[in-house]
């Protein structure tokens, strides 16, 4: 399923062919049962908050895909997984083509199950 998010023009509803957030495009395909997604962003920036309901599905592909510097990827919450949680081994994500903007937050990778690529981005870390 391909699904357009555009920052400027783009609207969270449910019907809608042009999204405005990632963050509620990851809650809406949560709740949906295809297997793989494909997310084109266009120019902009975009938050990305710990998306529990996705990272727990089984058998998915989500691909972010962006076009190239002028779309910043900006997580803004902690991703935190304890040894009994961290999503499940057939979630995967993909994240192409865009920058990743990690500013000022704590992390805690170690216990993440699911499957992170990365395919041309720059990632950038914010210190105060």
């Amino acid at each position: 399923m391909n699904i357009y998010i555009d920052s400027t023009n783009g609207n969270d509803a449910a019907d809608s062919n042009l999204y405005k957030t990632l963050d509620y495009v990851l809650d809406y395909i949560a709740t949906l049962s295809d297997s793989e997604f494909n997310i084109y962003l266009k120019n902009g920036n975009y938050g990305m908050k710990q998306h529990n309901n996705l990272f727990t599905k089984t058998n998915i592909i989500v691909n972010i895909i962006g076009t190239g510097p002028n779309v910043i990827l900006e997580q803004t919450q902690p991703f935190y997984f304890n040894s009994d949680g961290g999503g499940v081994e057939t979630f995967n994500l993909n994240v192409n083509k865009l920058v990743y903007n990690i500013s000022n937050i704590n992390h805690n990778y170690n216990c993440f199950k699911f499957i992170w690529n990365f395919n041309n981005v720059v990632f950038n870390k914010s210190l105060y």
